[in-house]
């Protein structure tokens, strides 16, 4: 049954790219997802496929449902039966697109399979970006242009980056605002990322009850560091 769905799985991604303008591509697509899900309803390829339907047809939460059972399946299944690392690549993709704080959490996870791989880091800083946590976004592009510098990534690949880095330091308010992030070229970003509000929250209630805790760093969306290009 695993095959027979990965067999509709590929059937309904012909029809969601290649055959997208042939008639009825929409409905055969929605019915090869139906029956992959059939097939294996724990298939993270079925319900992403399904995801990325819904979005084509600019249904953002039904695609968000999906998309989060996908992730959900990734947490549960064995190894033998994960999705591959590049689908998994695309998922926090396809969750950007529909609620950066999913996609931030689980490209947090994909990151630890592959840390040299400067794609993930640009979707985490694009994703930091989208939820205004400036300080990580701009560590986070920095890492994604050093790395694609260092492997000698492509000029659209650089360019992606340095369009990105673009509109992040516009949102800071300006170059002045990034040259006063510290630690801009710290080879590892992640130990130096901001809390959460609710690790804010918990340190709060495990704080002195005489007294309330300054107000945390990162909720200053104007606090800047180094120049990032």
């Amino acid at each position: 049954m695993e095959t027979l769905s990965t067999v509709h799985c590929a059937i309904a991604e012909l029809f969601l790219t290649d055959l997208c303008d042939t008639s009825g591509a929409e409905q055969r697509c929605e019915e090869a997802v139906e029956q992959a899900m059939r097939s294996n309803a724990r298939s993270v390829e079925a319900h992403q496929l399904q995801a990325s339907l819904r979005l084509s047809q600019s249904r953002p939460e039904e695609a968000l449902q999906s998309l989060r059972r996908a992730v959900e399946l990734t947490h549960s299944l064995s190894e033998v039966h994960q999705p591959t690392y590049e689908s998994k690549v695309e998922l926090g993709r396809l969750l950007m697109q529909v609620s950066p704080p999913d996609a931030y959490r689980f490209l947090l996870e994909v990151l630890h399979m592959g840390e040299n791989n400067p794609y993930i880091w640009f979707l985490l800083g694009e994703a930091a970006r989208l939820r205004q946590r400036y300080i990580d976004s701009a560590r986070l592009l920095r890492r994604a242009r050093v790395l694609l510098t260092l492997s000698g990534g492509d000029a659209d690949a650089l360019q992606e980056v340095d369009t990105a880095i673009g509109v992040l330091v516009e949102e800071m308010g300006g170059p002045a605002a990034v040259e006063q992030i510290p630690d801009m070229d710290h080879p590892n970003p992640i130990e130096l990322l901001q809390p959460e509000d609710d690790e804010v929250v918990a340190n709060d209630d495990n704080g002195d009850e005489e007294g309330d805790l300054d107000e945390p760093e990162w909720e200053s969306c104007d606090e800047g560091d180094d120049d990032i290009a």
